[in-house]
């Protein structure tokens, strides 16, 4: 069931990575459960969102596979998150971005109605109430030219991009565990646990 926001808004999934504590796989191709991790992320957002795009650089028909338009990074792989976002915006319908990783299968439901109404600043990411969770970000599309030039110059540094943007920091403290995030093959032995708790 569609989840109201204040705008309509377009969502970046950040698939480009390697996953190198799981072997240099496609982390969000990997199965939880039988399902891949992306596929977890996308049925989060998709009540939420008018748009999703993914931003990967490898076995882009894969991606496709999901039904949802694929850009990767326009200056070559290994460039980094921040060179995924700003590839991918100018694809993108609406003036309001989230974007989020591809390896956060418990998001929660109402992140982006949650993220809008207080974005006082133009810019916000999540604080799970132990974190910064810089990866999770909300902003408006006019930030498109400095992120761009940024790259271009060499930013490479999400935290430390972000933090320059003065970020709004929404508070998520009361659901932590919903920015579980899964880089070994523990995490994802936790996340079956959880689901299995859950289901």
């Amino acid at each position: 069931m569609p989840i109201d926001t204040p705008l309509p808004v377009s969502a970046i999934i950040l698939a480009g990575g390697k996953a190198r504590r799981l072997g240099n796989c496609q982390k969000a191709l990997l199965k939880l459960n039988g399902k891949p991790l992306l596929q977890y992320v996308i049925d989060r957002l998709q009540p939420q969102v008018q748009q999703i795009v993914i931003s990967a650089n490898v076995e882009l028909d894969q991606y496709r596979a999901f039904g949802l338009a694929v850009y990767p990074d326009k200056l070559g792989e290994d460039q980094g998150p921040l060179s995924g976002i700003a590839s991918c915006i100018e694809h993108l319908q609406h003036d309001t971005v989230v974007v989020v990783p591809c390896d956060t299968p418990f998001l929660p439901i109402d992140l982006v109605s949650r993220m809008s109404s207080q974005n006082h600043s133009g810019f916000c990411i999540a604080f799970d109430g132990r974190r910064e969770q810089v990866l999770t970000m909300l902003f408006r599309r006019k930030l498109a030219t400095k992120l761009g030039e940024s790259v271009v110059a060499g930013q490479r540094k999400v935290m430390e991009w972000v933090h320059r943007q003065q970020p709004t920091l929404v508070d998520f403290s009361d659901k932590p565990d919903a920015f579980f995030n899964i880089n070994t093959p523990e995490d994802l032995a936790t996340a079956r646990q959880e689901l299995s708790r859950v289901e």
